[in-house]
């Protein structure tokens, strides 16, 4: 992958109508349950940016092993930013991580389930997707924090634009990947977009809860961190692909972002897992595996 390296314009996230201010002196024990989740989370990007070099994790990419080094130094930085953002509104510990994390978060659970290594793509779309998440929540936190503590607002953005160069990664190796995709590598990324639903439903389903403990109203970020997710998707597609159908579907996915629908996904959270999904999944990568396509003329070559 040498194709030259973008700098997209990365949107603002938006949210279906106003927040109401965050105030962490009143729902301290809450807080600093929040912030807890999102030192375990930069502890989780942690461990696995380490182990971007490792050929057995994900196979080798240029881009994420040139920009490694820059995501250590930032999720080491985060990981001490949560611990003072957790000392200055009171607590005096970060606390364990939650129920259904872990399904997310560890590398040797995901190992049972899904097929590894990953590809460059399925390892990109996989972080563009936590990140942006992230990144939508922490913007909103950032903005309505209602505190007398000028360090913590300033630790919050800081962590925002770090985020934001974390995202830039993520999309130039997607949009890269792209670019050259045959059909059967756009299926696999959206089996993989499925896949992170599966994993990720019990982490929802208590991240829904730890929002509202805050004050946030949950349904609004969930669906404003999904429009944000959907947005910078299509973003991609239409820089690789132009206006295809998977740029249209994203923008319809972006339109369908708001309240009302986080409710049916977070009903849809306790669906249960269809049988064999795992097994179905890793079955296709190995037949990608032993049966290659030629990559597609990308369009910069094209031209």
């Amino acid at each position: 992958m040498t194709a030259k390296y973008k700098d997209f314009a990365i949107p603002i996230p938006s949210t279906a109508r106003a927040l109401a201010p965050i105030d962490p002196a009143a729902r301290s024990e809450a807080c600093v349950e929040m912030v807890s989740i999102l030192y375990h989370a930069e502890k989780a990007a942690l461990d696995a940016f380490a182990r971007l070099n490792d050929p057995s994790i994900v196979e080798n990419c240029e881009i994420f092993l040139h920009a490694r080094p820059m995501l250590l130094a930032d999720e080491s930085a985060h990981m001490r930013d949560m611990e003072e953002i957790i000392r200055a509104v009171g607590g005096d510990r970060i606390r364990p991580a939650p129920a259904g994390f872990e399904e997310l978060w560890d590398l040797e659970l995901a190992q049972r389930k899904l097929p590894f290594p990953l590809s460059a793509r399925a390892a990109a779309l996989l972080i563009l997707i936590t990140e942006s998440l992230g990144y939508a929540y922490l913007y909103h936190l950032a903005n309505v924090t209602r505190t007398t503590n000028a360090r913590i607002s300033a630790l919050l953005r800081s962590n925002i634009d770090d985020e934001r160069r974390h995202i830039q990664v993520s999309m130039n190796i997607l949009r890269q990947a792209l670019s050259a995709a045959t059909p059967l590598d756009t299926v696999e990324l959206a089996v993989y977009f499925y896949a992170f639903f599966l994993l990720s439903r019990r982490a929802a389903r208590t991240m829904l809860a730890a929002l509202a403990n805050v004050g946030f109203n949950p349904y609004v970020i969930a669906a404003s961190g999904l429009c944000f997710t959907c947005k910078l998707l299509e973003m991609v597609v239409e820089d690789a692909l132009g206006r295809s159908a998977g740029a249209r579907l994203l923008a319809g996915f972006s339109s369908l972002s708001s309240p009302g629908p986080m409710r049916l996904f977070k009903a849809a959270c306790y669906l249960p897992e269809p049988p064999y999904v795992w097994l179905a999944l890793r079955c296709f990568a190995r037949m990608r595996r032993r049966f290659p396509v030629e990559p597609r003329q990308s369009r910069g070559e094209a031209k």
